[in-house]
């Protein structure tokens, strides 16, 4: 190949400044007196709907299992992960921490609907802004397993025109 060597380089290069990892399990032997119950890290969830999960701390990335459909991925620091959810929760969880530096510790537990008229509705009367960081709003239009997580339209949409 054609610059193999020069790719082949390039690549150990790049991997060698990567941050370095360790299975989740080490957060406990790194940090014997924190108390530390990896199992948290996963409960609440149901397995078929977790890939992986990660702590990043100290300099390290601790990772969790890393599932596909067809069973355990063995190379887990090279899979490209989605960022659906995860930049949903970091973008409220930044915007709430600002508004409680600028307004006081107030904030997180104030209902949504005295600040938005849009939000004065039975549905939303008990939700605050904390519910929202957490996403644990409760307004859903569906009980069926992530059938109103907006992206199925995305998801399901087919090409249009020329590519």
């Amino acid at each position: 190949m054609a610059g193999g060597t020069r790719l082949k380089n390039a690549y150990n290069a790049e991997a060698a400044h990567r941050m370095p990892t360790k299975p989740i399990s080490a957060l406990s032997t790194d940090y014997p007196n924190a108390g530390i119950d990896t199992s948290a890290f996963s409960s609440g969830v149901t397995a078929s709907a977790l890939m992986t999960y990660r702590v990043s701390y100290g300099g390290v990335n601790y990772v969790g299992a890393c599932q596909t459909r067809q069973g355990a991925y063995p190379y887990s620091n090279q899979m490209a992960l989605p960022s659906y959810s995860l930049a949903k929760t970091m973008f409220a969880g930044i915007v709430l921490m600002r508004l409680t530096q600028v307004y006081g510790s107030c904030v997180p537990s104030q209902l949504i609907r005295d600040w938005v008229s849009e939000a004065n509705t039975s549905a939303c009367s008990g939700v605050t802004f904390q519910d929202t960081a957490n996403m644990p709003t409760g307004n859903y239009s569906s009980s069926a397993f992530e059938s109103d997580s907006g992206m199925t339209a995305f998801f399901d949409a087919e090409a249009h025109g020329r590519r």
